[in-house]
């Protein structure tokens, strides 16, 4: 017998059960019996109806198993947005505006854009340092 692997399923104070009569072929067993399953989950809202089979545990608990997954689900998609706008407040978008300096070298031209100075020395900015004639 293969190992029962560790399932995250949710607490039973998290959610509401509700039984019902199933639909479909079965005659008067399935008219009588309640074991159709109805699973919402509070916080989320997430609704799981399962009519599979005639014994109430079992469609109980592959209900709670499948709301489990699709809470767990929702919980990650939520992380992984959060964790996508923190990124992009960091890169702070990346776009051209976001540059300190430009430099042209066709044109022998270097700009600083946070003090809007502009210079035709361009080599002497880049091999000699001089960012004096940009800044000051």
């Amino acid at each position: 017998m293969p190992p029962k692997r560790e399932r995250n399923l949710l607490p039973e104070s998290e959610i509401d059960i509700k039984f019902s009569v199933g639909s479909g072929p079965g005659g008067q067993h399935r008219n009588r019996t309640e074991s159709a399953v109805t699973m919402i989950h509070k916080d989320t809202g997430i609704r799981i109806y399962l009519d599979g089979g005639r014994c109430q545990h079992t469609n109980r608990a592959e209900a709670l198993e499948i709301l489990s997954a699709k809470v767990n689900q929702h919980h990650n998609a939520e992380k992984a947005a959060e964790r996508s706008e923190a990124r992009k407040k960091q890169v702070d978008g990346g776009g051209r505006g976001n540059k300190i300096r430009t430099y042209n070298y066709i044109k022998s031209r270097a700009v600083d854009h946070r003090t809007g100075k502009k210079t035709k020395n361009v080599q002497a900015v880049i091999e000699k340092g001089r960012f004096d004639l940009l800044i000051g």
